[in-house]
């Protein structure tokens, strides 16, 4: 269905900016995913003779710090340049500040466990190759390096 696919993809992101037409209630827990830990909520708000007016709110998780830039009081902005600078600052803002809660810290810690592991064990075969030792071999008790490493320098 197409909602179904438009929860795939909404699901998969961690910050989402939600565009509200009328003053409805947004609850963020009607958008059920794992990964969304902050929402930027814009309503369309009537501006009359000042042109066009956005109020803007802010949700996140509980574990999320606090990002800037603060929204001023009343958080109404006028459509332009200074809206569109602070909007994409605050979404920038939340997207850094969701990689500090709790599940995304945790993400790069395995992310970067894995990423030195692989580069520990490409080292040592590296290093292996270099020295004309096999994967299982050892190294010459004497300390002497095997012929191989000085064949390579030549």
């Amino acid at each position: 269905s197409p909602q179904l696919q438009r929860k795939r993809h909404i699901g998969n992101d961690i910050v989402a900016i939600v565009f509200q037409d009328e003053n409805t209630p947004f609850v963020p827990d009607m958008i059920a995913s794992n990964f969304l830990h902050a929402f930027v909520v814009v309503q369309l708000e009537q501006g009359g003779s000042q042109g066009t007016l956005y109020k803007v709110s802010v949700t996140a998780r509980d574990d999320v710090p606090f990002f800037g830039p603060p929204l001023p009081d009343p958080a109404v902005f006028r459509k332009g340049p200074e809206f569109q600078e602070f909007l994409l600052t605050k979404l920038i803002n939340a997207e850094y500040a969701c990689y500090k809660a709790e599940k995304f810290a945790k993400l790069e810690e395995r992310t970067r466990a894995a990423l030195l592991e692989t580069l520990h064990e490409e080292l040592q075969a590296r290093s292996q190759a270099m020295l004309g030792l096999g994967p299982d071999d050892e190294r010459p008790d004497n300390g002497a390096a095997a012929p191989g490493f000085f064949e390579s320098f030549k």
